[in-house]
Order: C-alpha cells, then sequence, then structure tokens
C-alpha cells in the first residue's frame, strides 16, 4: 500500500518526466537556424541569391546569360559541374524554384520570369542547371 510519501515521490516524478517529454517536443518541433535567402537584385532584375539551401548545404547563385560553354568552358563532363547526378541537380532547381524564383517584397519573380537576369523571352528561355 503506497503512503502519503511515496504518492509524493511519484508525482514528483511523473513531473520531472512530463517536463522532460515536453522539453524535448519542443526541440523536435522547432526550426533549425538556417539563413534566410537574401536576393541580389539591381534595378528590378534578379541577378541572384545568396543562401540557398540545398539538402542542408548553402548556396550562392547567380543569374548569367550565356551558354554552358560560354560562360563557364569545359561542360562536357559530369565532373565540370556542381550536381553531378540528376537526384541533387533536381534537388538544386527545385531549390530555386521553391526559394528564389518566388513573388516576394523584392520581385515578382515567379509570376514575371523576365525579371530574372538573362530571362529575356518567356515563352522559350529557359534557366540551365549548369550549377558550376
Amino acid at each position: 500500500m503506497a503512503t502519503d510519501k511515496d504518492k509524493f515521490k511519484g508525482g514528483k516524478m511523473k513531473e520531472k518526466m512530463m517536463g522532460i517529454t515536453i522539453g524535448m517536443l519542443v526541440l523536435l518541433f522547432m526550426p533549425m537556424y538556417a539563413p534566410a535567402v537574401t536576393w541580389n537584385v539591381t534595378n528590378g532584375i534578379l541577378m541572384g541569391a545568396n543562401d540557398v539551401n540545398v539538402n542542408g548545404q548553402f548556396y550562392n547563385v547567380e543569374f548569367r546569360d550565356g551558354t554552358c560553354v560560354a560562360l563557364y568552358g569545359g561542360c562536357n563532363s559530369l565532373n565540370d559541374f556542381m550536381f553531378q547526378t540528376q537526384i541533387t541537380a533536381t534537388a538544386a532547381a527545385q531549390a530555386l524554384l521553391d526559394q528564389v524564383l518566388i513573388n516576394g517584397s523584392q520581385g515578382q519573380f515567379d509570376d514575371y520570369p523576365e525579371l530574372t537576369n538573362g530571362v529575356t523571352n518567356t515563352g522559350g528561355d529557359a534557366i540551365g542547371r549548369h550549377m558550376r
């Protein structure tokens, strides 16, 4: 049979366990610190962005006008590219769509792709995944 002293101990233990459990849940659901994307906009044109999160790695991106060969040379081997698999290149492209090429206070880059450097004809231009 439990005494008043035993009940008190059990209550304190339950209280401590509840506190630990709540603390762990808060840590689990608390967002991890991640730098926010910073857009590089000149005269309303998106020139690039800093701190683009691709699978937990942060990259700085420049939007440049030209072909891969003209801009970087080479471009004929997987080793010439930052993202060397279709999975990682797709993740990088999705990160740009989700984090950079969006409508926001810096510009309406989703609605008006021509506000991105190098894009002049939204019917035919594409942003290549050179990712060098």
